[in-house]
């Protein structure tokens, strides 16, 4: 990627927006391989285990479906990137991208963030009615804690409810969940900043090049050959203006 956005011109892209480009782009993709990571590892370990209360199989499912974007956005960032004068709609398409997924997480954060609020009903509601024998008896079993499964040693000594453990485990779970999904946002907006730089400074190239040219043609158009001084200055055949940005 460090051959991307080879600009000629005196508005041509410097070596810092290329780095910074390359390495947002970079952490952007890692963010969806990560994305398709986790819920491939969750996959492999038991299902009776704590963290169904969190994180369940839907949001595993949508795991897939968010790192699918994530990489396809960024390969066409990638492939813009390596030549944005003729692809300046990859740029946008990047950066488009980026901005829609960066509103779909914050708004799964404060979705989430809002279910916590009345995390204790929620929570005391989903073990009396949804979660299986063999999900409360882990909590009983890792919390030391006594609920309706009997067949648990930790009920064999007087003990507390689970609720507490419950709440303490979730509590603690869904900040490393907060971790990560505003890590991504930033991550996310650092991308996103560094394709709309990338995107000002290709259309400040493109209004130059089109500005000198217009200037060659019409000296051309005067005096019938461009000036020698002006020549240097252009890529390629300069006799034809249409593959003036094949270049």
């Amino acid at each position: 990627m460090m051959g991307v956005l080879d600009l000629n011109g005196p508005m041509q892209i410097q070596r810092g927006v290329k780095w910074a480009f390359a390495i947002m782009t970079t952490l952007y993709l890692l963010t969806g391989a990560a994305a398709i990571v986790v819920p491939v590892y969750f996959s492999r370990t038991a299902t009776e285990s704590r963290r169904v209360v969190i994180v369940t199989d839907n949001v595993l499912r949508s795991l897939y479906a968010v790192g699918a974007y994530i990489i396809i956005s960024a390969l066409s960032g990638i492939v813009g990137a390596l030549a944005p004068l003729r692809r300046k709609r990859f740029l946008q398409f990047y950066t488009w991208t980026i901005v829609l997924l960066i509103l779909a997480e914050v708004s799964v954060g404060l979705w989430v963030w809002y279910r916590t609020l009345d995390a204790n009903d929620m929570y005391a509601y989903n073990w009396r009615m949804l979660w299986p024998d063999s999900v409360k008896q882990v909590f009983q079993d890792n919390g030391s804690c006594c609920g309706p499964v009997l067949a648990s040693k930790s009920c064999e000594q007087l003990s507390y409810g689970c609720m507490r453990v419950v709440q303490a485990y979730a509590q603690g779970y869904l900040s490393y969940v907060y971790t990560c999904l505003f890590s991504f946002v930033i991550v996310d907006v650092g991308a996103m900043l560094a394709g709309m730089v990338v995107l000002v400074m290709r259309n400040d190239e493109e209004r130059w090049r089109w500005s000198r040219s217009k200037f060659v043609f019409s000296q051309q158009a005067r005096t019938g050959h461009s000036s020698p001084s002006e020549a240097p200055t252009y890529i390629g055949a300069m006799d034809d203006s249409d593959n003036y940005f094949k270049q």
